[in-house]
């Protein structure tokens, strides 16, 4: 194993139990596939070291520079790349790409901000027809049920994983997540309302669920959990039968962006979503649309308050204000 990858794994064993097992799967892949153009920056005499704790500035800005230069890499993905390496550098006491921002900042744009896309009302209308179509086998009912709870509660891959029999209450449409984000550090327990459109294809996986003699875990394997890469494929297989490409994070935020549609406060919502504040909400997730914020400001207008302290009503005195007279309110005030 290279150094590199030696300090990579040390890294990831002590985040172990902090980040979510999704986040360090990912970071593994990250440092695998680095490890492959850092040994070619070694071999070609651009950097020092493979050792990230020995790094210097001007090898974390030819590093940098690498990523940058790789088409197949998205601006956004090559951020995140470097934004790990300094991760890695920074708990090996190494603040050379730290530095390197501040030497060339240039090399190092700020993230573009992206919002999640959202599933129309047609999209989602499709897909919950989909899973609610009859002569389902069991498998075929538990992809459909996944999906549900991502589209219908907002729940991410991990929760949907491990949501337990105990967990639901499909009478009052509600599911109670004991395993979120950020488990053993930031994570907070929270309770989930349903979407309507839920209750009859949880209703029908929990027959069969009973019917096949299962306990515990409502997505299993070996009475286990089952793996994140399957919680995605249900989402795939989903798609591929009713037609409409998704994720499960373009599900969740859609279930996001129905709340703050009907009203609910973004306050609520991101509460909701599991989000330690409204600015993740806002960012990425919901926010008021403007067909929503012009119903919302032509409300304010049809008030009689607003009326009586804006404009007269009847036409005669409406030529008297429009013209400046005494009859304007904002003049007469």
């Amino acid at each position: 194993m290279s150094v590199f990858l030696e300090k990579a794994e040390e890294f990831i064993d002590r985040y172990d139990g902090v980040y979510a097992e999704t986040t360090l799967s990912e970071r593994d892949k990250q440092f695998i596939r680095l490890n492959r153009m850092i040994t070619h920056l070694i071999a070609s005499d651009k950097i020092t070291t493979g050792d990230p704790s020995l790094w210097s500035v001007d090898d974390a800005m030819a590093i940098s520079v690498r990523i940058r230069r790789n088409d197949s890499y998205s601006s956004n993905y090559a951020g995140r790349l470097i934004g790990s390496l300094n991760k890695l550098c920074r708990y090996h006491c190494n603040m050379c790409f730290e530095n390197a921002k501040h030497r060339y900042p240039e090399l190092f744009p700020k993230k573009k901000e992206e919002r999640i896309p959202i599933l129309s009302e047609q999209e989602f209308d499709r897909i919950m027809r989909y899973c609610l179509r009859k002569g389902q086998t069991f498998n075929d009912l538990k992809a459909s049920a996944a999906v549900t709870f991502a589209i219908c509660g907002g729940l991410r891959p991990q929760e949907v994983q491990n949501i337990r029999e105990e967990n639901l209450d499909l009478p009052a449409m509600l599911v109670h997540l004991q395993h979120v984000k950020g488990m053993n550090s930031y994570g907070v327990r929270r309770t989930v309302p349903l979407h309507p459109a839920a209750e009859m294809v949880l209703a029908e996986y929990m027959r069969s669920f009973e019917a096949e003699g299962l306990h515990g875990y409502l997505f299993q394997w070996g009475g286990g959990t089952i793996s994140d890469k399957t919680v995605r494929s249900y989402a795939a297989k989903v798609g591929i039968g009713c037609g409409v490409r998704f994720s499960l994070t373009t599900c969740r935020a859609t279930w996001g962006q129905m709340l703050i549609d009907s009203g609910l406060d973004e306050s609520g919502v991101s509460v909701l979503l599991g989000h330690a504040s409204t600015l993740t909400t806002n960012k990425y997730y919901a926010r008021a649309t403007e067909s929503k914020a012009i119903e919302n400001a032509r409300a304010v207008w049809n008030t009689p308050l607003f009326k009586k302290n804006t404009y007269p009503d009847d036409k005669e005195n409406f030529k008297d204000w429009r013209a400046g007279g005494d009859s304007n309110p904002r003049l007469a005030a």
